[in-house]
Order: C-alpha cells, then structure tokens, then sequence
C-alpha cells in the first residue's frame, strides 16, 4: 500500500500586510491535520515567527516573496510546513546564539529569542540553502 504525501502550497509577497493571509491559510490546512490543539496553536506560533523574522530581515533592499509548503506525511505521522525565502542567507539554526533565559526580554540582545521559541513549541526545525533559496522546515509530530 502506497503512502499517502498531502501537500498544499501557497505563496506571499513578502510584507506584514499579507502576515494575516499567511496565518488564515496556515490555520486552514491545520485544520485538516489532528493535533491536539495546544500543540496546534505552539506549532501556529513558530510558523507565524519565522514568518515575521523573514518579512522583517529576509529583503532588506528589494521586496520578495515567501512561498509557505504545507506536507502531512501519513508514515512518519510528521505535519511539516516549509518557508521558502529568496533572500540574504540565514541559517537560524547555526546562525544564532542560544539566548541566556535568565535574562530579562529589556536586558536580552537584539535576535534569537524568536528562534529559540521556534525551537521550543516544534518537534524538530531544519534549515538548507538551495541556490539562492534559504529553506525553513518547521515539523511537528502528529500523534505525540
């Protein structure tokens, strides 16, 4: 029996006007997926902050686009939702430091709280660039 791969994709200009369109359609395909709904609504969370990371620091001189892929993979029981950015090259992952925590968010340096939230509230984050592509998977199990 064939494993069954859905996947629904969308793109966005890459701008905070369109951050509502972009979480609306995020909510929509979650709807079809059975997350318990506060796993649901932490997964909703760091998709909507590596969506504002990208609309605020992706295209610093030019406007662009954000291409959003949603995949539910029945075998490994994973949701998966890919951002897809042509921007300046940023690897959260490795590009980061770990915020200190016991620090107050005033006292906190300029970047990497949001990442460390999107680290948190998702099973697993993994970053790539293809040519001048940086990939964004945000995943989350299904059945956890």
């Amino acid at each position: 029996m064939a494993v069954r791969k859905l996947q629904e994709s969308r793109v966005f200009q890459a701008q905070v006007a369109e951050l509502d369109r972009m979480m609306v359609w995020v909510r929509e395909v979650l709807k079809k997926v059975k997350l318990q709904s506060s796993r649901c609504r932490k997964f909703e969370i760091a998709i909507e902050e590596a969506l504002i990371n990208i609309i605020n620091y992706a295209y610093p001189n030019y406007e662009g686009l954000i291409k959003i892929i949603y995949e539910k993979d029945e075998k490994k029981e994973t949701v998966n939702f890919s951002i897809i950015d042509q921007g300046n090259p940023f690897n959260p992952i490795k590009d980061v430091k770990k915020p200190n925590i016991g620090t107050k968010v005033e006292e906190q340096p300029i970047g990497g709280l949001g990442i460390h939230f999107m680290r948190e509230l998702t099973d697993h984050i993994d970053y790539r660039r293809e040519g001048n592509s940086n990939i964004l998977i945000l995943s989350q199990q299904i059945n956890k």
